[in-house]
C-alpha cells in the first residue's frame, strides 16, 4: 500500500500534485471520521476508553492529513519525526484495538501506511525540509502530548499512548514494568528522532541532490549527442 501511494504521486504530473496531496489529505481525515461512525453505528463498540483518537499513531494520522492539506512546517516535522517511526513500529507489531473486523483491519493498515508515506512524499515532491533544531522541538512535542493524555487516562480509566500499562502486542520497545518502561520509551523516542533527523536532513536530502545532479548530467549528455 505504501508503494502504491508513493507510485501514484510519483506518476502524477507535477502540475497536478498539489491537487493530489489535497485529495489524499481529505481521504485520510475522512477515513478517521468514518471509522468513528462505523464503530458507533455498525459495530456499536465506540466508547471513551478505547475509541478516542489519542493514541500516538492516531494523532499522527490526523497530523498527516493536515500536513497534506496545509503544507505546515510544524505538522510536516511531526509527521516525519514522530509519525513515520511510530507508524512503522505499529505495522511491525500490530495491536488491533478494535478487533479483527475487516473494515477496521483495513483502517489500521491504510492509515498507518499513510503515516509512513506522507513525510516521504512531502520531502520528495513538495520540497519540505526539517529545520535544524527539529529534534528538541519534536521531543518536547511528544512529551507535551503525553502530559495532556496522561490525566485523561486517569479520569477515563483508559490507556491511550500506553501510558498506564504496556500494550498486549509483543513490542520490544516496552521493557520493564510501569512506570519504568516509560523512562525507556523516552530514550527510544529520542533515538528515533535522531535517526529520522539523519534520514530526512542528511541522507534523504543528500540523496535527492545526488539524484537531481545525475538527472541534469543525463540531460546535458543527451543534448550534446
Amino acid at each position: 500500500m505504501i508503494l502504491f501511494i508513493y507510485g501514484l504521486v510519483a506518476a502524477t504530473p507535477a502540475r497536478y500534485r498539489e491537487r493530489v496531496s489535497i485529495l489524499l489529505g481529505m481521504i485520510i481525515l475522512a477515513e478517521v471520521a468514518s471509522s468513528h461512525v462505523y464503530l458507533s453505528t455498525v459495530l456499536r463498540t465506540w466508547n471513551l476508553v478505547d475509541s478516542l483518537p489519542l493514541h500516538a499513531c492516531r494523532l499522527s494520522v490526523i497530523v498527516s492529513g493536515i500536513t497534506l492539506l496545509t503544507k505546515s512546517q510544524i505538522s510536516y516535522e511531526c509527521s516525519a519525526y514522530l509519525g513515520l517511526p511510530g507508524g512503522l513500529n505499529a505495522i511491525l507489531t500490530p495491536q488491533l484495538n478494535q478487533g479483527i473486523d475487516p473494515w477496521m483491519v483495513f483502517d489500521f493498515y491504510f492509515l498507518h501506511s499513510m503515516v509512513i508515506v506522507v513525510p516521504i512524499l512531502m520531502t520528495k515532491f513538495y520540497s519540505s525540509v526539517p529545520r535544524p533544531h527539529a529534534v528538541p522541538y519534536m521531543f518536547a512535542t511528544a512529551n507535551l502530548a503525553a502530559m495532556v493524555v496522561f490525566p485523561l487516562n486517569y479520569v477515563l480509566d483508559a490507556n491511550y499512548m500506553y501510558l498506564m500499562h504496556k500494550p498486549i502486542a509483543d513490542n520490544p520497545f516496552f521493557v520493564g514494568t510501569w512506570p519504568y518502561y516509560i523512562l525507556g520509551l523516552e530514550v527510544i523516542v529520542l533515538l528515533h528522532l535522531l535517526l529520522m533527523d539523519l534520514f530526512f536532513r542528511v541522507g534523504f536530502c543528500s540523496g535527492l541532490r545526488n539524484l537531481a545532479a545525475a538527472l541534469r548530467s543525463i540531460k546535458m549528455s543527451r543534448r550534446q549527442i
